[in-house]
């Protein structure tokens, strides 16, 4: 079955899109955006039929054609050939309103479209999310197949008619840098909705409960996490949720972890639906991310949404935590920093953590109520500019 398609209209790609979930945040970022344009545009995406990681087994959905996606969109899961041959022909047999690039360097959802965006109309808006892929952290990682296709990509011309789109103040300076005059617009990602009252939590007996959402990888610094459990005293378990998507590294933290003090224990339970995402989150007295570089950050934001706290590194947009009563934002530079906020959490009683708790969930409701996203990514994506060109830089 089908779906109507609206007019005007969006086509979004993505390498990833539910019922894939391991990839995490670039994920959530096009699920929650389509839940928020669909009543007013038609939105088609066009996604691979794997998830993160699985190349060998296709996810449970019908494969190099199109289908309906909870009667919010049209989605098309293609294998790799199907998805290279279907972007030039739902491009040329009707032209959407605007085209949503989710990657920077992604071959089939991003280099190959913008290749072939060359002959949409001018009327068609090109908007690229580079979805943290310009952070030195990220761009560090095979930089020497990174840098050089951003060099060509500058060359080539192919870059004059996109619209950036940056989800922080740091990203539209990582854009600057790496595409000097570009246009690019800044708007926050639309997160999952937070709880209107703080949810119960079980009884923990004592224990010191804590989780790590996020793919096992260095770049998550998920080995700091451990460490800073070593200097507690009392019990803890701790919870890490994510892909081991490098498995050198993950045998690195399960050797960190053994070798912690008796009573504190890790847990790593692998990649989690959205529902037992939430509800680890509900049942932990802190979410711990000492990372190295968020665009976003959806797992902090859900862990502040359901009213818990966090400990995260302060490379993320979510700063000044501490004063506002949410975890604590800490430099990766100071040595002992995680652990001195895990000890600081250990000790307090049970007033100081409701505190935190009362704080997490205020921070996350705020951020969605000084926010118009409907307005503002309908505006980036069918505006006739003037909105959006406030915010522009370049031209």
């Amino acid at each position: 079955m089908g779906v109507l398609v609206k007019s005007p209209s969006v086509l979004i790609l993505s390498d990833w899109f539910s019922p894939a979930f391991r990839a995490g945040g670039p994920i959530r970022s096009v699920l929650n955006l389509v839940e928020l344009i669909h009543e007013r545009s038609g939105v088609s995406v066009l996604s691979s039929c794997f998830d993160l990681g699985a190349r060998t087994q296709h996810l449970e959905v019908p494969v190099n054609r199109w289908c309906c996606y909870r009667d919010r969109a049209r989605v098309f899961y293609g294998n790799s050939r199907g998805r290279l041959l279907e972007v030039p022909s739902v491009l040329r047999t009707k032209p959407p309103s605007a085209v949503y690039l989710n990657s920077m360097f992604s071959f089939p959802g991003t280099l190959w479209p913008l290749w072939l965006a060359r002959k949409l109309p001018e009327s068609t808006r090109v908007v690229l999310a580079p979805r943290g892929m310009l952070k030195p952290s990220a761009l560090g990682r095979k930089a020497w197949k990174k840098r050089p296709l951003l060099a060509l990509l500058r060359w080539s011309g192919l870059m004059r008619r996109v619209v950036f789109h940056a989800t922080s103040p740091e990203e539209l300076q990582e854009i600057e840098w790496a595409f000097p005059g570009a246009k690019a617009v800044m708007i926050p990602n639309v997160p999952l909705r937070p709880l209107e009252v703080l949810p119960e939590r079980p009884v923990t007996g004592g224990v010191l409960r804590l989780c790590c959402v996020g793919r096992v990888h260095p770049i998550k610094n998920v080995h700091l996490a451990i460490e800073s459990l070593a200097g507690l005293s009392g019990p803890c378990e701790l919870t890490i949720a994510g892909p081991e998507e490098d498995l050198g590294y993950a045998e690195r933290c399960r050797k960190l972890a053994a070798g912690l003090p008796a009573g504190v224990t890790v847990r790593f339970a692998g990649a989690l639906q959205e529902a037992e995402i939430r509800e680890l989150l509900i049942r932990s007295d802190a979410m711990i991310l000492p990372t190295q570089g968020e665009n976003f950050g959806h797992a902090i934001f859900e862990s502040l949404g359901v009213g818990t706290p966090v400990i995260i590194s302060d490379r993320t947009i979510w700063r000044e935590l501490q004063q506002q009563q949410a975890g604590w934002d800490l430099p990766l530079e100071e040595s002992g920093a995680f652990a001195g906020a895990v000890g600081e959490l250990a000790a307090m009683d049970v007033e100081a953590r409701q505190r935190l708790r009362v704080g997490s969930l205020e921070l996350a409701q705020g951020f969605m109520r000084k926010n118009r996203f409907l307005e503002e990514y309908l505006e980036l994506f069918f505006g006739d500019g003037a909105g959006v060109g406030a915010r522009l830089g370049g031209g």
